[in-house]
């Protein structure tokens, strides 16, 4: 469900800022037509919503990542709607996230 690029970006979020997750991973970018005022922010990361989905190839992932009001949404993969949804703190999803990926 989660694949070890999603894992790293999580383990990432987890030790340091949002700015320095977008300048290491590029490919990072917000959904122009989500209708909730999303904003990028550097700030601790507090809960996390990551869906998975092993649609997105390997090489070229789809992930958005977005912070609102102090709060982290991890979107991997193209169909948000369809992929699987986990919720809770950052520390389970890392712990989700490792294990899904072995």
């Amino acid at each position: 469900m989660v694949d070890n690029f999603t894992t790293g970006v999580v383990r990432m979020a987890r030790q340091i800022s949002f700015e320095r997750v977008l300048a290491t991973y590029p490919q990072l970018r917000p959904l122009a037509d989500d209708p909730v005022p999303w904003r990028w922010e550097a700030c601790p990361v507090a809960d996390v919503e990551l869906w998975g989905s092993r649609a997105a190839t390997p090489s070229a992932p789809e992930i958005d990542l977005f912070v609102y009001a102090g709060h982290a949404a991890l979107y991997v993969g193209g169909g948000h709607t369809d992929a699987p949804r986990i919720t809770g703190s950052l520390a389970s999803m890392v712990d989700v996230a490792g294990r899904a990926a072995r």
